[in-house]
């Protein structure tokens, strides 16, 4: 019988969070042709103990500050017609989704998925950012986990399900600091070797993290140049365009943000959703700045880009 989903999990030594994370697996073990395939990094008994209980497919790695190199053992074991990755900090809410998805036939359909990811920022749980996810696409033989850190797979073809099944995720809480000690070295490294718009996102980020913001601003720049060599407007030109006043405001630069994101509005390359996020920031540095009448003809314009973006859904999209 064919194997319909591989899931493949990257494991360290997090025992805290493993257990919750291989308990929300098991639905889908039960009620699928599934495999779950461990790459496991750690040094811990105690964790592979844990792990054993729920497959005896674990393949140890000895990890070399590459999460790709990582990922791809995993993805080169795996046999299955769909393909599934996660973290050991994360597990998920509720399956019932995935599995109609698979039950129902309605994979058939589609190429690759995405579910929602929930980022917490404490420990109560009550504030989080909630971000779409490209985990799950069709095996093919040219599937490849592609970047050292920030890893993707590749090719991530369409058409994708839009999954609301989410994971829960605590990985960044307390741990931004930790993380950009890790990540900062492997992506600066990746920019030397394969500089792009999309490893200076990733760059923005962390530098934002450590509140490192001039630096920040810097690959913002760099980055935004980088993009508008792209034929296509991918998500990471997007987020650039809609960070870039807020760190120039960040940094006390409020007339500059003002004047810098509105030449963005009027550049072809800014689309309907950023152009909502450029507004609604524009409305409020020009509520700080005392530009009452600037403000007031961004707020009109943020109502007036979601009311497109509301009879117009693809756009959205």
């Amino acid at each position: 019988m064919k194997i319909q989903l591989s899931m493949s999990l990257l494991v360290s030594d997090r025992i805290e969070t493993l257990g919750r994370c291989l308990s929300s697996l098991k639905p889908l073990l039960r009620e699928l042709n599934s495999e779950l395939i461990i790459v496991y990094t750690g040094k811990s008994e105690e964790t592979l103990a844990l792990a054993k209980e729920y497959t005896s497919h674990i393949i140890p790695f000895t990890w070399c500050k590459d999460f790709s190199k990582a990922r791809n053992v995993g993805l080169g074991a795996a046999k299955g017609e769909w393909f599934l990755y996660l973290d050991d900090d994360e597990w998920f809410e509720d399956t019932e989704e995935i599995i109609r998805f698979f039950k129902s036939g309605e994979c058939e359909k589609y190429q690759s998925a995405t579910y929602v990811q929930r980022n917490y920022l404490d420990w109560t749980g009550r504030i989080y950012a909630d971000a779409y996810v490209g985990r799950m696409c069709r095996l093919l033989k040219e599937t490849r986990f592609i970047y050292p850190i920030h890893e993707c797979l590749s090719p991530f073809m369409d058409p994708q399900k839009r999954l609301k099944s989410f994971v829960h995720h605590y990985g960044y809480v307390e741990k931004a600091v930790q993380k950009s000690e890790r990540n900062l070295p492997l992506l600066l490294k990746r920019m030397e070797e394969e500089p792009s718009a999309h490893a200076c996102m990733q760059l923005v980020q962390e530098y934002q993290n450590r509140d490192e913001n001039e630096t920040a601003l810097k690959y913002c720049r760099q980055g935004l140049k980088m993009a508008e060599k792209e034929q296509r407007i991918h998500m990471h030109e997007l987020w650039l365009q809609v960070n870039f006043p807020i760190l120039l405001a960040s940094l006390g630069r409020k007339k500059e943000a003002l004047k810098e994101g509105e030449r963005l509005l009027r550049s072809p390359r800014v689309l309907e959703v950023g152009e909502a996020h450029i507004h609604g920031i524009l409305a409020e540095i020009c509520w700080e700045l005392n530009e009452y009448k600037k403000g007031i003809e961004h707020s009109y314009g943020f109502h007036r880009t979601m009311k497109y973006l509301e009879n117009h859904p693809e756009k959205a999209e």
